[in-house]
């Protein structure tokens, strides 16, 4: 088979493994796009591995991830051999680094180059990843990737004290991003959550909610999150219901709230991690108060380690393609097969 058939199938195969997964033109021109996993797969390496296939020789690829049990050591193997610089985090020092992001430098498939691949995912580097949902958001953003590779070279050197930093994508209203730990000062999602202003309940505000681990030292989020039901919003989570995995307390505040709190079965592992708003955001010097519709994902938990201590990254992104596909994904968990959700009137 020549180069440039190779290079068509592996495209095609590609779009064909995303197209089961995103409802939306996976394509897109500005490549742009989230894929999804379903306990059995695992779609962040598939992806992972065509993209170090693709990696261009002279190009530079960077990988920070929690656990690394070496499942793209071939393709890693492979794509030294063809002059390209993998360069992996060592393990820190002086902290956990929990992050689950990968940078492309140069991508080519023989008919076409695309330069400044960052790749953001829930999932580990792990066989287990494959047993869980997972969703991994992949954009081609110069200014995302420096900051992402300032990021990773930071994790590097592995300051006794890391600083919490922000920046922002090439298209700087719709494409933010959070460097933790923040070792002091407020709750970024608690503080993201009360820019969110009240709206009447004929106006179809939401808030939906996929998180796996919530402890209590993050009660807050669930407070203002009852608050918002209070102020008009329909607020749903999906969540674990072990206490191993989700503090009794965040719980009894959600459902005495009246948030309605979905609990998936064993075999519906969720490890994704995101909050869709849709609904009056306050965006205070970029455009003040307008009915807006957003996610926020990346690598932490609802804990005090994914917040205080550990390397993490989360993206705050205002895309039309990314939204509607997170929103079909929730959905879609929304409605599997689970322990009946239990709401709980505030007046009871």
């Amino acid at each position: 088979m020549s180069p440039t058939a190779k290079a068509v199938n592996l495209v095609f195969a590609i779009a064909l493994a995303t197209a089961a997964f995103t409802p939306s033109a996976v394509l897109a021109k500005d490549w742009n796009f989230v894929v999804f996993s379903r306990p059995g797969e695992a779609r962040h390496l598939d992806y992972l591995h065509s993209f170090l296939q693709q990696a261009a020789q002279g190009s530079q690829v960077y990988m920070s991830v929690y656990l690394n049990e070496g499942n793209l050591d071939g393709s890693i193997q492979e794509a030294r051999k063809r002059g390209v610089t993998v360069n992996v985090n060592k393990e820190p020092i002086h902290r956990k680094n929990h992050n689950k992001f990968f940078l492309f430098s140069h991508l080519t498939d023989g008919l076409e180059d695309r330069h400044f691949i960052v790749v953001q995912s829930s999932g580990n580097v792990t066989n287990a990843s494959k047993g869980k949902h997972q969703n991994t958001v992949i954009m081609q953003d110069k200014n995302l990737y420096d900051l992402f590779r300032k990021r990773f070279e930071l994790i590097e050197n592995d300051p006794e004290v890391s600083e919490y930093l922000t920046g922002y994508g090439d298209d700087p209203d719709n494409e933010k991003i959070y460097f933790y730990p923040k070792p002091d000062g407020g709750d970024t999602i608690k503080s993201a959550l009360e820019r969110v202003k009240p709206v009447s309940i004929s106006d179809g505000g939401w808030i939906d909610i996929l998180i796996p681990w919530w402890t209590k030292p993050r009660i807050g989020v669930a407070e203002r999150l009852v608050q918002l039901k209070k102020d008009g919003y329909r607020v749903r989570v999906i969540t674990r219901d072990s206490s191993e995995f989700v503090d009794p307390s965040v719980l009894d505040t959600l459902k005495t709230g009246g948030v309605e709190v979905a609990h998936l079965p064993d075999s519906e592992w969720i490890h994704s991690k995101y909050i869709l708003i849709n609904g009056n955001y306050d965006h205070g010097d970029q455009g003040g108060v307008a009915w807006r519709r957003i996610v926020f994902t990346g690598s932490p938990n609802l804990s005090k380690a994914g917040l205080r201590t550990s390397y993490e990254t989360i993206m705050k992104i205002q895309h039309h393609n990314i939204f509607q596909d997170f929103v079909h994904n929730f959905e879609t968990l929304w409605d599997l097969p689970r322990k009946q959700p239990q709401v709980i009137s505030v007046d009871q």
